[in-house]
């Protein structure tokens, strides 16, 4: 097996395969996690990503780096109601856990390295040719590697998927998000907040140890320039006004990083002795959080697969396994793409009656237990 790619779902990929006793090559071009210019990066892990790190035995200690989410607060500006999602009323303790991007990947790092049958290689990828019911991958630094099948887990702009010409659909969603470090003198119980707001929503994430948070601030492209040209006083007086009630005293704790928002889905998923997984078939609009768990069901459903036909005998590469994962995998991301993009274009909509619309979907889920409850199970990915 080779896999390609850098980051966490490269790694959990690798991971698993390796632990299955296939050998398999990991693909990295960086040999060092490539860390963010200034402001933490948080990943939500929803419970179905944690029950696959252990039915694995990967990130064996969460707890250290994780912190759990308890509950998720969605209100929006002012506007009365407030709609509350508690695990408690699913039967669970909390939500997952949000994780640092950096700690998740030295941890799931770490478990590539203990695996005896994984090599990792940093090297680009130079060509790519199909010989002999074989994939053969040929290296910036000279080698060839021969493998049974080759999982793209390279990220939303994917050379995997470029070199195989596959046809994408891109959309700009008109979106600039900033992300920002605080710290606050209230402790955040482990709530995480997302309040929708005329352009975006603007959420705040709980980090570890109860006293800081992510800022996540979603505006209009067409704010870029004044985002751009933010001092620390004017971002430091607009997160405390929208945030303070909650999290007392605020401080700023990093710079403020700016990255702007689109789609790419790659309109086809395989190609004879390839599959791509994760962002490289699907980059999402970040307001759910959904987008690691997304690329972490395409590994279960696959990965399933590949040890499914080892265990009997057969080859773990055939169309045949690589069409199954097409298809298993197709309608759970294409709800979770339409929902989101239905939820941000209600709260992004310039009509006067759309915001009245985004309030009394609030009340309807708040009041509606079944259909909370509904969401919640979603979110956590138990619905698979």
């Amino acid at each position: 097996m080779i896999v390609v790619g850098y980051g966490p779902v490269a790694m959990t990929t690798s991971a698993i395969l390796g632990r299955r006793s296939i050998a398999t090559t990991i693909v990295n071009p960086f040999p060092v996690f490539q860390k963010m210019p200034s402001a933490t990066r948080l990943l939500a892990l929803s419970l179905s990503s944690i029950e696959l790190f252990k039915e694995h035995k990967l990130v064996k200690n969460i707890k250290p780096i994780g912190q759990p989410i308890k509950k998720i607060h969605v209100s929006q500006y002012k506007r009365s109601g407030l709609l509350e999602f508690d695990p408690t009323d699913i039967h669970e303790e909390n939500f997952g856990y949000m994780v640092d991007e950096e700690e998740l990947w030295n941890s799931l790092h770490s478990d590539v390295r203990d695996t005896s049958t994984i090599n990792e290689i940093h090297s680009d990828v130079e060509t790519i040719d199909c010989q002999n019911n074989k994939i053969v991958l040929k290296l910036s630094n000279g080698q060839n590697l021969t493998a049974d099948l080759l999982i793209a887990a390279d990220g939303k702009n994917s050379i995997i998927r470029k070199k195989l010409h596959f046809e994408v659909e891109k959309k700009s969603y008109n979106q600039i998000v900033l992300i920002c470090d605080v710290k606050h003198s209230k402790n955040h119980q482990g709530v995480a907040r997302e309040i929708f707001m005329k352009n975006g929503p603007f959420a705040t994430l709980p980090k570890l140890g109860g006293y800081s948070s992510s800022v996540v601030w979603t505006e209009s492209m067409a704010a870029e320039s004044f985002l751009r040209s933010l001092n620390k006083d004017f971002l430091h007086e607009f997160i405390t006004l929208r945030c303070s009630k909650e999290l007392g005293k605020i401080k700023l704790d990093s710079n403020p990083s700016l990255f702007p928002l689109s789609f790419t889905y790659s309109k086809e998923v395989i190609a004879e002795r390839i599959a791509l997984v994760g962002d490289a078939w699907h980059a999402i609009h970040p307001l759910a959080g959904q987008g690691l768990n997304l690329g972490l069901r395409d590994i279960k459903a696959l990965t399933d697969l590949i040890v499914k036909e080892k265990s009997i005998g057969l080859d773990i590469g055939n169309f045949q396994v690589l069409k199954r994962y097409r298809r298993v995998r197709r309608d759970d991301i294409t709800i979770l793409i339409s929902t989101i993009d239905i939820i941000n274009n209600i709260y992004k909509s310039k009509l006067p009656i759309v915001p009245k619309i985004g309030q009394f979907m609030i009340r309807a889920v708040s009041f509606c237990k079944p259909l909370r409850n509904l969401f919640m199970i979603y979110a956590s990915g138990k619905h698979i």
